[in-house]
């Protein structure tokens, strides 16, 4: 049975995704007019089962910002204006599996909000729990390179109204923050191909 969200596995998706921000973090009271946000709902069904909560979503670099999902999905975070990578997919089953993703982005807008769209991943992942080849790595302080775990699927779609409706305390109406729309797209994340072991 996959394992649910712990304060060690928190832990753990901080050092490996930084330091992840969540609902709660964001404020546009102090927001400038240089500044952009994106907003948006990302859920996610890992082999079968729901696990948006145990989930974290990266922009710009592997490393982020990312964004700590809770069990509804919606994000609002503020993103440095201009287009920029949506960059992986983090979650905790045992120790932390991930995608990365190419050649997908969002759009930040300067003095705007952003809507990315209603975002839901279908992850198959044969490798669950702890992989100890992983660990012993980490003991070992042997540096891997990010690969994908598993198959990803997705599908965006466009539920703007029931964002806003969502969002509205967080995001209440303003004629200074304009609403723009800049949906992702969808693509097929195949699985990375693990490198050749030495003989």
């Amino acid at each position: 049975m996959m394992k649910q969200w712990s304060k060690l596995g928190f832990v753990g998706l901080v050092v490996f995704a930084g330091c992840a921000s969540t609902l709660k973090d964001y404020d546009e009271t102090s927001m400038k007019p240089e500044e952009g946000a994106i907003f948006g709902r990302f859920t996610v069904e890992y082999n079968g089962a729901e696990y948006t909560q145990n989930c974290a979503v990266c922009f710009k670099t592997p490393d982020g910002p990312c964004f700590k999902l809770s069990d509804h999905g919606y994000l609002l975070m503020k993103l440095t204006p201009g287009t920029q990578p949506f960059t992986r997919l983090a979650c905790l089953d045992g120790e932390e599996k991930q995608v990365m993703f190419k050649d997908i982005q969002v759009k930040s807008i300067a003095g705007a909000r952003s809507y990315v769209g209603a975002v839901h991943f279908k992850w198959t992942n044969s490798e669950t729990g702890v992989q100890f080849s992983n660990v012993w790595n980490a003991i070992a302080g042997i540096k891997t390179q990010k690969r994908t775990d598993g198959t990803v699927t997705y599908e965006v779609k466009d539920e703007l109204d029931a964002a806003l409706h969502a969002l509205s305390k967080k995001m209440p109406p303003s004629d200074q923050l304009k609403i723009e729309k800049n949906l992702m797209t969808s693509q097929v994340v195949p699985a990375a191909i693990p490198p050749a072991k030495n003989p």
